[in-house]
């Protein structure tokens, strides 16, 4: 059965502070295995990327059999890879200056003619959980209606719980199903929002190889 590959740019009026109010776009790329039939058929599965790697260097690998989106599809599933904004190929609002990470990396990263350190132009986490779910929403809305199917099934992968948890708790009606890959979440249940909205911090993180080496020391023994 051929797979038919669509990369769609969902359109959503921005939550994130950084943008708010703007129209930005949400990438989704989508591998549409579903057998020819009545609607009635589809199964459509939404997959979210984590913290630090973009959903398609997650589900979408172009190695071997590293494709777990392209495998679901081989397996009659229509299948969505969504970033949210602010990572891989979605919006990335004040991501263009190369001052809005932590001030420590200032010295490395900035290009001529700056040198030393200055203050970050946005010195605010970019999105939080409400956004997060916002963007969530716009895109299961956009597949339950293009795709005519009732609910979606959820694969999220680390901190992809904590967008997909809250969300499919709050909307049973449009989630199918819940699958986590190795989960992030708080075990007491939701924490008490920031008192102010931005938070304090940076919209973009930069992450060394050195960086890498110490989280994998950390974490190749679980």
């Amino acid at each position: 059965m051929a797979i038919k590959t669509i990369d769609h740019l969902v359109p959503h009026k921005s939550t994130v502070p950084a943008s708010k109010g703007q129209r930005i776009e949400l990438f989704v790329r989508e591998h549409d295995g579903t057998p020819s039939g009545p609607p009635a058929g589809r199964k459509a599965v939404l997959m979210l990327h984590g913290r630090s790697v973009p959903v398609l260097a997650g589900f979408d690998l172009q190695h071997s059999t590293y494709g777990w989106g392209v495998t679901l599809a081989k397996a009659g599933y229509d299948v969505f890879m969504m970033d949210l904004q602010g990572s891989g190929k979605s919006t990335r609002p004040r991501m263009e200056d190369p001052c809005n990470v932590n001030p420590a990396l200032h010295t490395s990263l900035l290009i001529p003619p700056l040198s030393g350190q200055r203050t970050p132009s946005y010195p605010f986490q970019l999105n939080n959980s409400q956004s997060d779910w916002d963007e969530l929403d716009a895109v299961v809305e956009y597949i339950r209606t293009e795709r005519n199917v009732p609910q979606v099934a959820f694969i999220g992968w680390s901190a992809a719980a904590f967008q997909m948890g809250p969300y499919a708790i709050d909307n049973p009606d449009k989630v199918a199903s819940l699958f986590l890959v190795a989960p992030m979440f708080p075990p007491a249940g939701r924490t008490s929002p920031p008192p102010t909205l931005p938070a304090p911090g940076f919209p973009t993180h930069v992450f060394t190889k050195q960086g890498f080496a110490d989280g994998w020391k950390t974490q190749v023994h679980i």
